[in-house]
């Protein structure tokens, strides 16, 4: 009797540790059960939820993230702009995704672009409004490890905001502009790439508007014809 119960205890501590659940640690030491940080991975990506901020994480937490919206546009060269700056944007993926009113604004390069100058990420609003602090996060690998910096310059305006920033030098770039909205209505998207150098003082000359750039950005004359005229995303809040 004694020896079937030695067993049956074994066979339970072996149970216990099998069903010990993984975590992840972020950069930022936010620890996550592995099935939910692989759904925030699906939904992000791996770099943006690295980098993941305790505030941020806190709103996300409390989502349902089953009833997450995300929409994903892969963009195309544009047969009305340069060959170079074909070149430049063909390998570009734009995400629009909506978490309970926590939108996250991403733009990924599947390939490295030639010229790094300022580029603008745009978003505007269509019966909503804006909630909460923008946070804007570039990120890439130097010397292959991750990194993330913070460098913009952000203009607000009643329907929407802008965010002007230098495209690093290094590799594997991302882009994330995140930030909390309410009401009902649209939020729409764009992420426009310089296909030349261009200043940062001249990157700002715009407003927010349905007739720019991506339905979004309306350059000062002369000012668009240095962006790569990207289409935009746009999703229901």
């Amino acid at each position: 009797m004694k020896k079937y119960l030695l067993v049956f205890i074994a066979l339970m501590l072996c149970c216990i540790g099998y069903t010990y659940a993984k975590t992840y640690e972020n950069y930022y030491g936010i620890t996550m059960e592995e099935d939910f940080y692989k759904s925030l991975c699906d939904i992000y990506g791996e770099n943006y939820v690295y980098f993941l901020t305790e505030e941020e994480f806190n709103y996300i937490k409390h989502s349902d993230l089953s009833k997450v919206e995300k929409v994903v546009y892969e963009l195309v060269p544009n047969p009305l702009i340069s060959p170079l700056a074909t070149h430049e944007t063909e390998y570009k993926i734009i995400t629009l995704i909506n978490n309970n009113g926590m939108v996250t604004l991403e733009l990924v390069w599947k390939k490295n672009p030639i010229i790094r100058s300022y580029d603008v990420m745009g978003v505007r609003f269509q019966g909503v409004k804006l909630d909460s602090p923008i946070s804007f996060k570039q990120f890439y690998r130097e010397n292959g490890v991750l990194k993330s910096i913070t460098d913009n310059s952000t203009q607000k305006f009643d329907n929407g905001f802008g965010i002007s920033f230098k495209l690093s030098d290094k590799s594997s770039l991302e882009s994330s502009a995140t930030f909390i909205v309410s009401g009902s209505g649209k939020v729409f998207g764009t992420y426009q790439h310089a296909a030349s150098n261009i200043s940062l003082n001249d990157s700002k000359k715009y407003t927010i508007s349905s007739s720019g750039l991506g339905g979004v950005l309306k350059f000062a004359d002369g000012i668009g014809d240095k962006y790569d005229r990207m289409a935009g995303v746009n999703i229901s809040i």
